[in-house]
């Protein structure tokens, strides 16, 4: 089954056609707390052993990778990380 990533930036897919995470940041959604919540419910299909990035700071976040997935679609904790502190860009 094929999953859409819902924040394909560069640093998350490493594929250069994609925007740097710092290009999709400051972009306030409405109802952001109900998307936080559905992240939160949510247990990882995949931990890797290696550290999360803050990208914007330049710096390990204090966990591992995760890798989540629903409805055709997946996600990292990298991605609900920089969405909850710096409001980053879903994709549509």
């Amino acid at each position: 089954m094929f999953m859409k990533f819902i924040a394909e930036t560069f640093e998350f897919t490493e594929e250069t056609q994609f925007p740097k995470t710092k290009d999709l940041l400051n972009n306030p959604i409405e109802n952001k707390s109900v998307i936080e919540s559905f992240f939160d419910k949510q247990s990882p299909d995949i931990v890797l052993a290696c550290h999360a990035t803050d990208y914007v700071k330049e710096k390990h976040i204090n966990e591992s990778i995760k890798i989540y997935s629903s409805g055709g679609f997946s996600w990292s904790n990298e991605v609900v990380y920089h969405f909850k502190n710096y409001d980053l860009k879903l994709d549509d």
